[in-house]
């Protein structure tokens, strides 16, 4: 019998419409229903109605049942504009990741000496330190892979736009597009990556 003594199972769901990431706890008949129809029922709060959420990938109702839960991912979003950070920190919480915030890039770059992140998204055009000299430092302190840094930016200027293609990193410009941002996210959180140790040399001097 897949149910030993449990009632019900968190299971992360994604809605169709806006890329929403939620986990619901499902019995065993939902489990069911869900693995054969493709999808169930639940209410999107993004979405504000009830939507067909299915799996991320298909899976078996005893995979789903046994299934070890996902480890939480760390987040650090860097970015000087107030409205910015609270808007994407609500939407990045739809990955049930751990999501730190900086309002400048030397704060953010403290935080990176501190902490391992799975994804930063940085702002290039920044008070105290902008997004191009926190890479920098980045750089000479491996403090994060490429392929886990993502800068966002207004400015569309040949300068900027060289400095982005010279970095490998993914960019997005100002302002985003919900659906391209979220499909962004999930694609950089889903690849594993080793962790930085060595941090010594990442903090400017003074």
């Amino acid at each position: 019998m897949i149910c030993q003594g449990m009632d019900a199972k968190g299971v992360m769901l994604v809605c169709p419409a806006c890329l929403n990431r939620k986990t619901f706890a499902l019995n065993l008949t939902q489990m069911r229903r869900l693995v054969h129809k493709g999808s169930i029922e639940f209410h999107c709060s993004f979405c504000a109605g009830r939507r067909p959420w299915r799996l991320a990938r298909p899976m078996t109702v005893s995979e789903l049942w046994y299934e070890k839960p996902p480890e939480c991912k760390n987040i650090l979003l860097v970015d000087d504009d107030d409205l910015y950070l609270k808007l994407l920190e609500r939407i990045l919480g739809m990955f049930e990741a751990r999501v730190d915030i900086a309002c400048d890039g030397k704060q953010g770059l403290e935080k990176l000496t501190g902490t391992d992140y799975d994804l930063v998204i940085l702002d290039i055009r920044m008070p105290e330190m902008g997004g191009q000299e926190v890479f920098e430092h980045i750089q000479k302190g491996a403090l994060v892979p490429p392929e886990r840094l993502m800068f966002l930016t207004v400015d569309r200027s040949e300068p900027i736009r060289q400095f982005l293609a010279s970095t490998n990193c993914y960019h997005l410009y100002k302002p985003l597009e919900l659906k391209e941002f979220l499909e962004q996210v999930h694609a950089m959180l889903s690849v594993g990556q080793p962790a930085i140790t060595d941090r010594t040399q990442a903090l400017p001097q003074e």
